[in-house]
């Protein structure tokens, strides 16, 4: 029921909010469309501000202001990857090696003497 719930959303009810709210609504500015819904009652609520809709953020960035945010940031720093620095990517590869089940135990060209 969650998966046909979360399409007839996408594909019928956030449509029809976005149009009634470029109608209705300030002009120029992109519909905020909060829904909630219970299981136990096998009903949602959806709450849309049409006037106002700048207070309704309370202080906070809009979603056009956050969203400018991330203009010039890379594709990793989008993600909430900053830098790579700590990181030994030999021993990344040797995890995904081991997870792949390519790599043997031990990673010490020691230790591999020692077997031998």
């Amino acid at each position: 029921a969650g998966a046909f719930s979360a399409i007839l959303q996408s594909y019928k009810i956030v449509p029809k909010f976005k149009q009634y709210a470029k109608d209705h609504g300030e002009s120029g500015k992109s519909p905020i469309i909060i829904a909630t819904c219970s299981a136990k009652q096998k009903m949602c609520t959806y709450y849309m501000p049409l006037a106002k809709r700048d207070a309704f953020y309370m202080g906070k960035p809009t979603m056009e202001q956050y969203a400018s945010t991330f203009d010039n940031a890379s594709m990793l720093e989008r993600i909430g990857i900053e830098s790579f620095k700590g990181i030994n990517f030999g021993n990344v590869g040797r995890g995904i090696k081991r997870m792949l089940g390519m790599g043997g135990g031990s990673s010490s060209k020691e230790e591999k003497k020692d077997e031998l």
